[in-house]
């Protein structure tokens, strides 16, 4: 499953996520334009349609009136583009990644303004959990947590951000980003 189809994935188990759209050199200009319609700008991520592990460019907050020229370079580069709702790296507080086991497991976070990519792109990690042995007294990374246990599945790594302002389809603080396996043998497969 490609990064938008976990995206989709996430969404459809009712988590906070972006809203987005999906966009290949065969979507249909009307279908871009309606979702663009009322927006002044998006964000822009990438990924490579046949490898979905490579670094792929990224964009967070861009003009609406660049997304055309954007969009044929992302295109030349063979990638597609999930173009979203404006999300802005200024507002994040906290942006990383909480891998989920049955157990237990571990929080990697890095202090906003950033994208989780600072985590798993950059490698700066400002804060690490081991939970449940670590005593987490930041609310808002107890929050984040709060937010992946709600995630019915086990075996998991989580991309997550947490914001100074509500965020994503519903409206929260915290927002899921991605949701991959962990390479174990009991864990999701996607």
């Amino acid at each position: 499953m490609n990064k938008y189809g976990r995206i989709r994935f996430l969404r459809n188990l009712d988590v906070n996520t972006e809203e987005s759209i999906l966009v290949t050199p065969d979507t249909k200009s009307a279908d871009l334009d309606k979702f663009i319609k009322d927006l002044t700008s998006v964000s822009v991520r990438t990924f490579e349609p046949k490898l979905d592990k490579i670094k792929t460019p990224h964009f967070p907050i861009i003009k609406v009136s660049e997304l055309p020229d954007i969009l044929d370079k992302v295109f030349e580069g063979g990638f597609h583009a999930i173009v979203a709702t404006p999300i802005d790296p200024k507002d994040c507080l906290l942006a990383g990644t909480i891998w989920k086991q049955s157990m237990g497991g571990w929080i990697e976070l890095a202090k906003g303004p950033c994208t989780v990519r600072r985590v798993t792109h950059d490698s700066v990690v400002d804060y690490r959990y081991n939970y449940p042995k670590d005593r987490i007294s930041d609310e808002n990374v107890r929050e984040m947590l709060y937010a992946a246990k709600r995630v019915p599945y086990e075996n998991c790594i989580l991309e997550m951000s947490y914001y100074s302002i509500p965020v994503g389809f519903r409206k929260e603080n915290v927002i899921i980003w991605d949701i991959t396996g962990d390479g174990t043998p009991s864990s999701i497969k996607l």
